[in-house]
């Protein structure tokens, strides 16, 4: 979504038609897949933190956010619900195998809090409330 939005943005005319038909096909079906407690579930990497980040991005890229559009906020809200006392997120493998958040034991880990971090801002989540990303 990212390229075609790009493309379409650079090159407004070329294929416009076609690019349009392809991001509303590609949001509707982010849309679809949505669970309803607001998380993608995601076969790789570790499951709905890397998958959510994904789900945020591009619907962010579209122009939505967290402030205007349900989705978005639903999604923040469950990946801000998965937030550690330590500040970090971490989320285990098993969160695949299971299809149900699974908390990493110990700390936090550095990929999955990127990821959890990425996925707020490109919602715009940092813009409405920061403070997830401050902890």
């Amino acid at each position: 979504m990212y390229s075609k939005q790009a493309a379409r943005l650079q090159h407004p005319e070329h294929r416009a038609g076609d690019i349009r038909r392809a991001l509303q096909r590609a949001e509707a079906f982010i849309r679809k897949v949505q669970r309803p407690d607001g998380s993608w579930y995601g076969s790789w990497g570790v499951c709905f933190t890397y998958a959510g980040w994904f789900g945020a991005a591009a619907l962010g890229a579209l122009g939505h956010s967290a402030e205007d559009d349900p989705a978005l906020a639903r999604s923040c809200a469950f990946v801000a619900s998965k937030q550690r006392l330590d500040g970090g997120w971490g989320e285990s493998y098993l969160s695949c195998q299971d299809k149900v958040y699974s908390q990493l034991e110990g700390a936090s880990h550095v990929v999955n809090t990127a990821w959890a971090m990425m996925a707020l801002m490109a919602a715009g989540h940092h813009l409405k409330d920061p403070q997830a990303l401050h902890k």
